[in-house]
């Protein structure tokens, strides 16, 4: 498989987990402008869906299936203490079995956290693929020790597509290139090597700012979204036309797990 870019997308609710509920940045009419980047550049996206979400049939799910999205699984509630239960999974999947008259494929762990027990929940639920991981040192340093690329974890089977990182594994993601800016981000994505299945992570808050949950962010994260608060599709814009400089094609998500079933290497974590 040649150089392949996922545009991956967490629907969620605003900032999920960090302030009261509240779907304003997923509103389709505020993301016009995110539609006709997604048109212009005849992106594929892949989206990882909260199940509660679907529960409340907001119109952005329709909206994305028009554009020929993928769907896969989120969890739950995208809880922050409960993470990956197995009832977090199991409710997750009727939700979505629900929404879609499927079971899910693929599954995203809330802020990338998935552990070794929660993996083989996911293998007996009939998950084929999980892509929760940033091999970095977010959201835990135990994570740097994990392959940047696609693998089959040993101990249940299941593939595993990881978060793009830079060789000194610094996250590539909508979210850190607000943070620190373009300027530092276009130097290194032209200098690093980068991964040959690049799967990068985005949030519709990071393209659309719910100014009423904004305001709700605690000073620390006020902070962090104050960067480059108004300039996500810019910058997302910037991000497309350098990967396609560089030569990666548009994939699914699925598409870079049924390659990696076939070729990527065999990994078993080590204990923590």
């Amino acid at each position: 498989m040649s150089q392949k870019l996922c545009i991956t997308i967490d629907l969620e609710a605003d900032y999920a987990g960090l302030t009261p509920e509240s779907y304003e940045a997923v509103n389709p009419d505020k993301l016009n402008g995110f539609f006709a980047l997604i048109d212009k550049h005849d992106v594929k996206l892949s989206i990882f869906a909260v199940g509660l979400l679907l529960e409340k049939r907001l119109p952005i799910v329709e909206k994305l299936r028009a554009l020929g999205s993928e769907f896969h699984l989120h969890s739950y509630t995208h809880s922050l203490t409960t993470l990956n239960t197995l009832e977090e999974i199991k409710k997750g999947k009727t939700a979505f079995r629900d929404y879609f008259g499927e079971a899910p494929h693929g599954y995203r762990a809330p802020q990338g956290r998935i552990e070794q027990e929660e993996l083989a929940d996911l293998s007996r639920e009939g998950f084929e693929f999980d892509a929760s991981v940033f091999p970095s040192f977010w959201p835990h340093r135990k994570y740097m020790r994990f392959p940047r690329g696609p693998y089959v974890d040993a101990a249940t089977n299941i593939v595993e597509v990881p978060f793009a990182t830079f060789p000194f594994r610094l996250i590539i993601s909508q979210s850190w290139i607000k943070l620190l800016g373009w300027p530092f981000y276009a130097a290194a994505l032209r200098l690093f090597p980068l991964p040959k299945h690049f799967v990068y992570d985005s949030h519709f808050h990071d393209f659309v700012t719910p100014e009423s949950a904004y305001r709700n962010l605690d000073r620390k994260w006020q902070f962090i979204f104050s960067r480059n608060k108004h300039n996500g599709l810019a910058l997302f814009e910037k991000f497309l036309k350098l990967m396609s400089q560089k030569g990666y094609e548009f994939a699914y998500v699925s598409e870079l797990a049924e390659d990696a079933r076939a070729n990527a290497p065999s990994w078993r974590a080590r204990e923590s």
